[in-house]
């Protein structure tokens, strides 16, 4: 209707362009007055965060905590947490500026966008329209894969960043043109949307204010749903732990409790849904790893792409695993690359480094917790101090009598940190009796 204001025309000229822009830019402020209004619950003429999120969501915007938080400190200029209708304007702003994104987010896409760009031959900042599923699964993890391959179809298919019956992103030559960095953001935004909807389940909206749903009755569908077990709307970290193992995961304590301490910002010891998808995020993103294991998989990595290609071979692979002090064979390491070698090329870039990790690692934790269950004693559920050195023996591990001495009834996360100590010490030995310096 605004375009009919200004031409009858199919086509808009520059004047009329701008003409329409500022009528669309009045309606546009008109329609976030009345949002505004609606989610002023307390009618004090300003939103605190309580009001923010559930507005955010009405808005078909993520209201992600890390990315509230930095919009605020950058528009609520007394600091006093809550915004005006005008300060509430310029935090949309900031907060669609990165299509949702807080500024370290968007400066990593950035240098994926860049490494995919360079990889594909593409002109000058332009991602190749055939590597857009790639640098998005590097950007979100494996758990993305299908969602990142329907948009790169769309994509191919000369649709670009908004679906249309007609193929108008198609070049002269009859090749899909390839995505800005801003139009990447778009794509990064509309598959962190998928995982979170994916994360939600079927319902339509948790704002709590569709179809007078609370956020309990909202939240009664999907993942999050499943993990609050005793019904209450937050998901404790024991609740965590159980829904972890049920999908897949060993939920060791140290990486849980740094994930955790990340999201959970009020220090309520539990997780609301936003929460819950923040911590979700990041697991992923992250294969369930700390922050520092993740590093020394990105340096180790690294060492082995020795061309700078940002992927590695299979056999690359296997020099890989022995140096981390793995064992598996060959047959074994194939197995896995088929697991996770998303677009088939037979090389591993990072991310599908990253998930193979991860699944090896489960192997190992179920190996691990195989003897931990044999040694174990029924009354305390601990492997008592005197059986450790036989318990590490079974898993073809030792440790110095020295460390033995120094260690207390293992629990199961006690003597996995234990295991991976073992191996630690031993890949230095190694490495030492080979003639490599220490890093």
């Amino acid at each position: 209707s605004i375009v009919k204001e200004v031409t009858t025309y199919d086509y808009l000229d520059f004047d009329e362009f701008l003409s329409m822009m500022e009528k669309f830019i009045a309606y546009e402020k008109d329609q976030f007055q009345i949002v505004f209004r609606d989610f002023d619950d307390d009618g004090s003429g300003s939103i605190d965060i309580s009001e923010l999120k559930p507005l955010l969501a009405h808005l078909r915007l993520i209201p992600l905590r890390a990315m509230i938080n930095e919009a605020l400190s950058i528009v609520d200029a007394d600091g006093n947490g809550e915004l005006d209708f005008e300060e509430f304007v310029s935090f949309l702003k900031v907060y669609r500026r990165a299509e949702g994104f807080t500024t370290a987010e968007a400066l990593e896409l950035h240098g994926i966008f860049d490494a995919f760009s360079a990889q594909g031959g593409g002109a000058f900042g332009e991602l190749p329209a055939d590597h857009l599923a790639d640098a998005l699964v590097q950007g979100f993890g494996a758990h993305v894969t299908d969602v990142a391959q329907g948009l790169e179809s769309q994509l191919m298919s000369g649709q670009g960043v908004t679906k249309s019956s007609l193929a108008t992103s198609l070049s002269n030559s009859g090749k899909p043109e390839g995505v800005s960095f801003a139009e990447f953001l778009i794509f990064a935004r509309r598959t962190r949307e998928a995982a979170m909807d994916k994360l939600k389940g079927d319902y339509r909206s948790f704002s709590g204010k569709e179809g007078d749903q609370d956020m309990l009755e909202v939240a009664a569908q999907g993942g999050f749903a499943v993990a609050d077990a005793d019904g209450n709307g937050a998901v404790s970290e024991a609740e965590l732990r159980v829904w972890l193992k049920n999908i897949g995961y060993t939920p060791l304590k140290q990486n849980l409790e740094e994930m955790f301490a990340e999201v959970d910002k009020d220090g309520s010891c539990e997780l609301d849904f936003n929460e819950f998808f923040d911590f979700m995020l990041i697991f992923m993103q992250r294969e369930g790893f700390r922050k520092s294991v993740v590093a020394e998989f990105r340096k180790t990595f690294d060492r082995f792409d020795e061309d700078g290609s940002g992927e590695i071979s299979a056999l690359e692979l296997a020099d890989l695993f022995r140096d981390l002090g793995y064992s598996a064979t060959l047959d074994e390491l194939h197995s896995f690359v088929s697991k996770v070698d998303a677009n088939g090329s037979n090389q591993l870039d990072f991310r599908e480094y990253l998930r193979l990790m991860r699944l090896y690692r489960e192997e190992e934790l179920r190996r691990i917790e195989l003897v931990f269950l044999d040694f174990q004693e029924p009354k305390t559920g601990l492997i008592h101090q005197t059986k450790l050195a036989e318990a590490l023996a079974a898993l073809n591990n030792e440790a110095p009598k020295s460390v033995l001495r120094k260690q207390k009834d293992n629990s199961f996360d006690d003597f996995v940190k234990l295991a991976d100590s073992c191996r630690s010490d031993r890949v230095a030995k190694e490495r030492k009796l080979a003639g490599f310096a220490e890093e």
